[in-house]
């Protein structure tokens, strides 16, 4: 459970946030095939509309999507899963609401050779105005929180891309420090290899001269006999 305090309007969502929660705000929600849409349609009628949460803290972002009061799916993004993170401040089309426009990059896979696969999200993140059900919220303390809270998501994510560099550059480093290792110990596997190679050439070399000359004075022993 978060120890984030959430107003009266968002209290449903306490149990569905992280430990460290910080911030809360509303995000656009994910695409949507046309099955989806059409069964969001037909559950919006029966006072079920679908609402994403994000949630922030020091090291991850957290979506949260709900149908009506039913949380759906979730998906955690930590800092360290993260390849870039870009974000950009706007307002909505009437122009009444400041809102965030982030986009990240997620870190699927890192193959032998170190290419990784990335995937792009894009959030449009809101001040969370709408609490259960997608029902605006009418509260001027509530109402206050989010405008609060979605100043804190900013905060938070402004310091993101220096830290995501940062790791990334110590990563590079001792993946560096792995290829000079992993090559210094190839090549010294290769002057072994070598030099192994070598001796065996000079002792065959030493073998055969030492059997010329056994040979050399094993003749040499017979002339003297036949001369004495």
């Amino acid at each position: 459970m978060s120890n984030l305090s959430l107003p009266a309007s968002l209290s449903f969502l306490t149990s569905h946030l992280p430990s460290a929660c910080l911030s809360v705000g509303v995000s656009s929600l994910p695409a949507r095939n046309i099955f989806q849409t059409i069964g969001d349609f037909f559950a919006a009628k029966s006072g079920k509309n679908r609402i994403s949460y994000m949630t922030a803290s020091e090291n991850e972002i957290k979506l949260l999507h709900f149908q009506g009061d039913e949380l759906v799916s979730e998906k955690t993004l930590g800092i360290n899963q993260l390849e870039h993170l870009e974000m950009s401040e706007g307002i909505t089309d009437d122009g009444l609401i400041h809102l965030l426009h982030i986009h990240v990059g997620e870190i699927k896979s890192i193959n032998k050779k170190g290419i990784k696969k990335v995937v792009s999200h894009y959030f449009k993140c809101m001040p969370p105005l709408l609490g259960q059900n997608a029902a605006p919220i009418q509260d001027v303390t509530d109402i206050v929180w989010a405008q609060q809270s979605k100043k804190r998501m900013h905060e938070i994510l402004q310091s993101w891309p220096a830290l995501i560099e940062a790791r990334l550059a110590e990563e590079f480093r001792i993946a560096e420090e792995k290829r000079r290792q992993e090559e210094e110990e190839k090549r010294l596997a290769l002057e072994e290899k070598i030099r192994i190679k070598e001796a065996r050439i000079q002792a065959k070399i030493e073998a055969k001269r030492l059997k010329k000359e056994a040979k050399e004075r094993l003749i040499e022993e017979k002339r003297q006999k036949k001369e004495a």
